[in-house]
């Protein structure tokens, strides 16, 4: 450790700037996960078919970046402050691709598809420079397990805000009739995304500050670990890990997908569509709190089965309530709070396995685990566009939406509790 550096997870100063930057990115990701379908599908025009191969295609793209990142920009993400320094960058790419994205409903004829395409892939590219580098920082600029499990934790804290804050304000709108027109739903999205703008820029430039006035120079990392190792033996060793982080994501980003659709045509209500918003990140938001105590007693292997259980049960209590709608916002509660421990436990798991393999593994192995878990809602939003041209989902539909918004994370939550059940851990606690 060098002298005079900051541990993020025990420095408040540091921390409070790390969890605002991941708010500011979260917000992104959440806006890609909770609104683009919507948004390809209902403003942009597109068909489901092709909203699903342009998604799919998009983030296999980002995901293979992520590798790209990882391995040879190894030696700025190996350094604290060049990390931090090269998030402000992705912010400032990301956010003008996503500007160009939300404007595509002003692109006539047939050259609206070729713009979404461009911009949604300029995305992409610049979304993987922007979070790879904070990703690595979960790890490089912290001295410890606890302040790692502890970073993790306030990361899912903060995602959740994110989600809620998007949810509640956009969801509303989207279910109101004075928002069924395109001209109107566009003028939305593109303020959304000047808003995200401001907020992700301000927050990253924020951590860079921090990195930079407080550090001294010179200084690279606060994770010690071991000598580095070859970068196939590493990806094989973490393949259980891997496996996790692709049923996870293909089974929340698949529900969060399908949730505008829900709210717009099974629920239909503005009220009750911000309230099953604000249930599913409020229970996110106390995942902490619920799960704490069980983290605390049990090794990883076996905590990894119980929240996968627990996802998989209220994912089949939310199909199963999904008609009546102060019931569904229940369950959607508890599926927040599943979701969020089992996001936690992963994201902890992860930077445990960077820190033990020294710092020129961390970026490949953050950037081989997010390729993964883009790779998922790269599956799920392909196989949902087949799903979602099968029936007519805008008038009658409803029974279809349930049966993908509640089987989605029914069959992802199964997947991560065989992988636990069978996986041995070597770092079991």
């Amino acid at each position: 450790m060098s002298t005079g550096a900051r541990s993020l997870g025990q420095d408040r100063g540091l921390t409070l700037a790390y969890c605002a930057a991941h708010f500011g990115k979260s917000l992104f990701w959440n806006c890609g996960t909770l609104l683009l379908a919507f948004f390809l599908t209902e403003v942009a025009g597109l068909p489901p078919m092709v909203m699903g191969a342009v998604l799919a295609g998009s983030l296999l793209l980002s995901g293979a970046t992520d590798v790209i990142i990882g391995r040879t920009m190894r030696k700025q993400l190996s350094c604290t402050r060049s990390a931090a320094m090269l998030q402000v960058w992705g912010c400032v790419f990301a956010s003008l691709a996503l500007l160009g994205l939300f404007m595509a409903p002003l692109v006539s004829g047939s050259a609206r598809t070729g713009w979404v395409l461009a911009t949604l892939l300029a995305f992409r590219v610049a979304y993987s420079v922007y979070d790879t580098p904070q990703n690595a920082l979960m790890t490089l600029a912290t001295a410890d397990a606890w302040s790692r499990s502890r970073v993790a934790a306030l990361r899912v804290a903060t995602s959740g805000m994110a989600a809620l804050l998007l949810a509640a304000a956009i969801l509303p709108f989207l279910a109101s009739d004075a928002f069924s027109g395109v001209e109107r739903r566009t003028a939305l999205f593109v303020w959304l995304g000047a808003a995200m703008t401001a907020i992700g820029l301000g927050t990253a430039i924020w951590l860079r500050y921090e990195f930079y006035a407080g550090e001294p120079e010179g200084s690279s990392s606060l994770a010690s670990g071991a000598a580095v190792v070859g970068d196939w033996p590493t990806i094989i060793d973490l393949a259980p890990l891997y496996g996790m982080a692709f049923a996870f994501p293909l089974a929340m980003s698949a529900f969060a997908k399908l949730e505008p659709y829900y709210v717009a045509y099974v629920i239909a209500s503005p009220v009750w569509a911000g309230a099953l918003a604000i249930a599913g990140s409020c229970g996110v938001l106390l995942s902490h709190l619920v799960w704490r105590p069980l983290l605390e007693r049990l090794d990883r292997r076996r905590a990894f089965a119980i929240l996968s259980l627990a996802l998989l049960v209220s994912a089949l209590a939310f199909g199963l309530a999904a008609r009546t709608p102060w019931a569904a916002t229940a369950a959607a509660g508890l599926v927040g709070i599943a979701s969020g421990g089992l996001n936690q436990l992963i994201w902890s798991t992860v930077a445990e396995e960077a820190a033990a393999r020294g710092r020129a593994q961390t970026g490949l192995i953050y950037g081989a685990f997010t390729a993964v878990s883009k790779a998922a809602p790269a599956v799920g939003g392909l196989g949902l566009g087949v799903l979602l041209g099968q029936f007519e989902y805008r008038g009658g539909g409803a029974d279809g939406l349930i049966l993908l918004i509640a089987g989605f994370p029914v069959l992802g939550a199964t997947a991560c509790a065989i992988i636990a059940l069978v996986w041995r851990t070597q770092r079991a606690t």
